[in-house]
């Protein structure tokens, strides 16, 4: 797995973005942001997670570009600029996985040429939003992450993300190196 460089106080121009829920039209676009930043994903998985009402997935494009059809960013050459997603996860703790019930931020993955210019906040926004908004929110969000993506930590610590817990195993997610941090925080 390879983690975006962290490289604090090196953002550029933030670039006008709009967050919307993605379309099993995006999938394509999700993948190929996903394949430029060296990840992999599912794309099957990707089109169930969309389809689910339990989960939220989000892309962002430029603002010129809000509205336009899958078909019509590709023609016009507008990309999708990044994605995220959440899990609900309902499974009980326990040994083997120490991770609570809850909802999780999920990975966000930016295109590699628009990084450090604001792409990855305001989806980790609209992702914290969406489940404080949702009824049976009982207060906590958390996400898993690997030690060694300072990035992702420093990104989620304005949203007052602290570490619970670190483990092997947490909501399903085994971690390069051996260990994995569960963080928590409370939607403002």
């Amino acid at each position: 797995m390879s983690f975006a460089e962290y490289r604090p106080g090196r953002a550029r121009d933030p670039l006008p973005v709009v967050v919307r829920a993605a379309l099993p039209a995006d999938v394509e676009a999700l993948v190929a942001v996903q394949h430029a930043a060296g990840r992999t994903v599912d794309a099957a998985a990707l089109g169930r997670a969309i389809a689910n009402p339990d989960r939220c997935v989000l892309l962002a494009e430029p603002r010129a570009a809000a509205g336009s059809t899958a078909a019509d960013r590709a023609a016009r050459g507008r990309p999708v600029l990044g994605w995220a997603l959440t899990h609900h996860r309902t499974e009980p703790a326990d040994d083997a996985d120490p991770a609570p019930p809850g909802h999780y931020l999920g990975g966000v993955t930016v295109h590699p040429d628009h990084r450090r210019r604001g792409v990855a906040v305001a989806l980790t926004d609209a992702r914290m939003r969406w489940v404080a908004a949702l009824p049976d929110h009982e207060g906590a969000v958390y996400y898993v992450v690997n030690p060694a993506n300072r990035a992702s930590i420093a990104l989620h610590e304005r949203w007052g993300f602290r570490e619970v817990m670190r483990a092997d195993r947490l909501a399903g997610v085994t971690f390069t190196g051996g260990v994995g941090i569960l963080m928590r925080a409370e939607p403002r």
